[in-house]
């Protein structure tokens, strides 16, 4: 059975998400051999970890997961009905899934409530934002600024305008400094992002990127020791307690998942049980999106080091390959998708073909529409980008056609109608 293992990478200049395949997890006839990511990313891939093949069946289902609450199961529950709803393009039953979803959960995740806005301005039921708008800029300290960049000011009515200046006042009093926990996650960041500039290294030079590798390692556990400290003493840095923009381009979601990820990475048994702790207590208490729970989980579940069984949730619902869009290249049967799907719904993530359909259209949707702004469906999407060369190697390995796995994009398309979910 393929399975295909990510890492992330950071790009120097202008810090962002890239997705890469290192290699693969494999059963059987596969083999790939000491595949690394292109020179041009700051590659945070360990040579050592890296060369040569990984043998490694496909997790199950988790035995150890823990029933969500059945208020968060509910949030989950409605977000995902009112994500099948815009696919639909039915904004008025998707607006109504929020409401009941928002029933459920009294801080609501920063996408949602942005989503349940624009759907609300769509459907021409501005009023019902006036709620929405409080929990944006009272309880996540959402400015002016940051609102009409991630919701267009001529989506307002005079009666939401009003409102915001109102709340621009009442922001005002209860304005939250920056503290002690914000400046310590931005120092680690840093120190992040500094140890991972390979610029100028060659791939070739194997002693001393296996330095560098080591002294980023070394950089991470002091890091994370730092980050446990503060979540014992703050808690998880999630919205409510750091708010949602870490600057003018990027959130405070992103700069914790990116820490998070490589303290995963560091591979040490005995800090995979503490990073655990840590994931598993914010997802459990609302504050951690199953989206990037699920990915971190099955980093640590997959980890070359120190595997776990039990966190597959195939959050990666397509490829791409040379611009073509992809199944994931696994071996699928019956019971490889209950037991996928069986994951995923216990997290509160939707099932996999219907959020793969929904991650289709959002990247078509973002090419087709040329930079237009539509409502999106799923929040943190993975798409990777595979080599085509390795894939082809692998498949003709196993004996399949690779094209087999392309995706149908034209019928989703014709379903989803993305210039429908323009805003």
């Amino acid at each position: 059975m393929l399975i295909v293992k990510y890492y992330a990478f950071m790009n120097r200049k202008k810090w962002r998400w890239v997705w890469i395949l290192p290699l693969f997890y494999l059963v059987g006839p596969f083999h790939l051999n000491g595949y690394q990511g292109s020179n041009s990313l700051c590659n945070d891939f360990s040579p050592i970890l890296g060369a040569g093949t990984f043998v490694s069946k496909l997790n199950s289902v988790d035995t150890n997961l823990v029933p969500l609450s059945r208020e968060l199961a509910a949030y989950y529950k409605f977000t995902n009905l009112a994500a099948r709803a815009i696919y639909d393009n039915q904004f008025e039953k998707a607006s109504v899934m929020y409401d009941t979803a928002f029933m459920h959960k009294a801080n609501p995740f920063f996408e949602d409530l942005k989503n349940y806005i624009l759907l609300n301005a769509k459907c021409g039921l501005s009023q019902k934002n006036e709620v929405p708008m409080h929990q944006l800029m009272i309880n996540k300290q959402v400015d002016t600024a940051q609102l009409f960049i991630q919701l267009p000011k001529r989506i307002f009515s005079k009666e939401n305008l009003a409102t915001i200046n109102k709340l621009v006042k009442a922001q005002k009093k209860s304005k939250r400094e920056e503290t002690m926990f914000h400046k310590s996650l931005r120092d680690m960041f840093r120190i992040d992002q500094e140890i991972r500039d390979y610029d100028g290294i060659s791939q070739k030079d194997y002693e001393t990127r296996k330095a560098i590798y080591a002294r980023r390692d070394s950089v991470d556990q002091e890091n994370f020791s730092r980050f446990e400290k503060l979540y014992d003493q703050y808690g998880f840095p999630g919205e409510e307690t750091i708010g949602v923009f870490y600057d003018n381009d990027h959130q405070w979601g992103e700069v914790v998942y990116i820490l998070l990820r490589h303290f995963v990475q560091l591979g040490n048994e005995e800090t995979s049980d503490r990073v655990l702790r840590i994931i598993r207590n914010a997802f459990y208490a609302g504050e951690l999106h199953p989206s990037i729970y699920a990915t971190l989980m099955e980093l640590i579940g997959n980890h070359p080091v120190a595997p776990r069984p039990g966190f597959n949730f195939m959050k990666t619902t397509m490829n791409l390959v040379l611009g073509e869009i992809y199944r994931p290249f696994v071996f699928y049967t019956d019971s490889l998708m209950q037991e996928v799907n069986t994951n995923r719904i216990s997290i509160g993530l939707d099932s996999f073909h219907i959020t793969q359909k929904q991650v289709v259209c959002q990247y078509l949707g973002s090419k087709d529409l040329e930079g237009k702004k539509f409502i999106k469906m799923v929040q943190y999407a993975q798409i990777d980008e595979l080599p085509a060369g390795l894939v082809k190697m692998s498949c003709d390995e196993a004996n399949i056609d690779y094209h087999s796995y392309k995706i149908n994009t034209t019928k989703i398309m014709d379903k989803c109608r993305c210039e429908e979910k323009v805003y």
